[in-house]
């Protein structure tokens, strides 16, 4: 394994990672190159992690290439199952722990690229518990869905009405539970109110029981299973089979920190336009890390797959010897749920006040077709804009499939 002092070592298999070491392999051939990953799996289909759950997609669609493959397609080296546990910059070293044979190794490099990406937040009362799920990852896929092949569960409850949830909620619907989706704001998935409120009554339509402005009471426990919960606004416990959890993520920066390296936006790794940390011969890209809003022109955490693919690009030309910038982003993302499809992009109504904008919203509804055809669908639009600057600020958007 690496031992030369021209060794990039990318610490992070997935989307930011990969993209970064795919820039290098193919700007600089010649350069050497190793991937570290801490689970088994690398390249998986992240935005495809839902359908293996509901079963529309099989495993081999979403979990990717093995080490092996990916040296033999991509020239590429890695070590899955390998944690990386300590970094030292004045050495550039880092110590790495290998899960097959419980022992550890310090490999050296030559500049050193962060790709840690973020993690779940889970309640510590659901700490290990056998029936309690997140999702970031094909592992977390994985055991979710193996979970309801053996188990068979019937009374779902999902926690959290964001963008994940939503389509978690889809493909536990699509399976055959009973489903419960708690909601601790007055809005699913972020959206302005005028179009939540349609897309609250389609997935109600739907058979989904959902509660907004709602919390988790308290959690009833019995040996390594949740077996019911009480909301905040009600008396009675309700029996529950599994629990998903999606209620917001946090970047993986312990490893970054303890190293010495800056800190910024929602505790995730500042970088420049280069994707360079304040440590030389360190770079940041993805979901540990920060970025600049376009919008907002301020540094902002925005933990999406496009982003962090871009990221990894402009790393991996800089780290070739290339100019790269990564200017920022937008924070859009698209959905698909029961049939309707949703996104946003830019800034909603209460980022744009905390910004200092001077905000607005327009609601525009409109045909996707002339409406004496019968197949036309409803569009709803938010935009929003600054009253004094007139720029245009943000916008949502829902309507049909298609």
């Amino acid at each position: 394994m690496p031992g030369k002092t021209n060794t990039i070592i990318i610490i992070g298999g997935n989307d930011a990672g990969l993209a970064a070491a795919g820039r290098i392999r193919r700007l600089a051939p010649a350069l050497d190159v190793v991937v570290i990953e801490r689970g088994p799996y690398l390249a998986y289909a992240s935005c495809a992690l839902p359908y293996y759950i509901s079963g529309q997609v099989p495993a081999s669609a979403v979990q990717g290439m093995s080490a092996v493959e990916m040296l033999k397609k991509r020239s590429l080296r890695v070590l899955t199952s390998h944690t990386v546990m300590e970094i030292s910059v004045k050495e550039k070293t880092i110590r790495v722990h290998d899960e097959a044979s419980a022992s550890d190794q310090v490999l050296p490099f030559h500049k050193l690229v962060l790709a840690t990406g973020a993690r779940a937040l889970m309640p510590d009362e659901l700490a290990n518990a056998a029936n309690a799920f997140t999702l970031r990852s094909f592992s977390d896929a994985l055991r979710l869905r193996t979970f309801i092949e053996s188990e068979r569960p019937r009374n779902a409850l999902v926690v959290g009405g964001g963008l994940i949830g939503l389509e978690v909620v889809e493909a536990l619907h699509r399976i055959g539970l009973n489903i419960t989706l708690i909601e601790a704001s007055s809005v699913l998935a972020g959206l302005p109110q005028a179009l939540a409120a349609p897309l609250s009554d389609h997935i109600r339509s739907a058979g989904v029981q959902f509660h907004l402005n709602t919390t988790i009471g308290r959690w009833q426990r019995q040996g390594d299973r949740i077996t019911a919960f009480q909301r905040n606004d009600a008396q009675e416990l309700q029996l529950v089979d599994l629990v998903f959890i999606s209620t917001g993520i946090r970047p993986e920066t312990e490893l970054a920190d303890k190293a010495g390296v800056r800190l910024g936006a929602a505790n995730a790794i500042q970088v420049n336009a280069y994707q360079q940390t304040n440590k030389a011969d360190l770079y940041a890209v993805g979901d540990c890390c920060e970025t600049v809003h376009l919008v907002s022109e301020r540094k902002s955490w925005l933990p999406f797959a496009g982003v962090a693919a871009r990221q990894g690009r402009v790393a991996g030309s800089n780290l070739a010897g290339h100019s790269a910038r990564f200017p920022g982003a937008l924070g859009t993302r698209l959905v698909r749920c029961f049939g309707m499809e949703l996104g946003r992009t830019g800034l909603n109504l209460p980022e744009a006040m905390a910004n200092g904008f001077t905000p607005a919203e327009t609601i525009i509804h409109q045909a996707d077709k002339p409406e004496y055809m019968a197949d036309h669908q409803l569009i709803s639009l938010s935009v929003i804009w600054d009253k004094h600057s007139k720029q245009l600020l943000g916008g949502a958007l829902l309507g049909g499939q298609g």
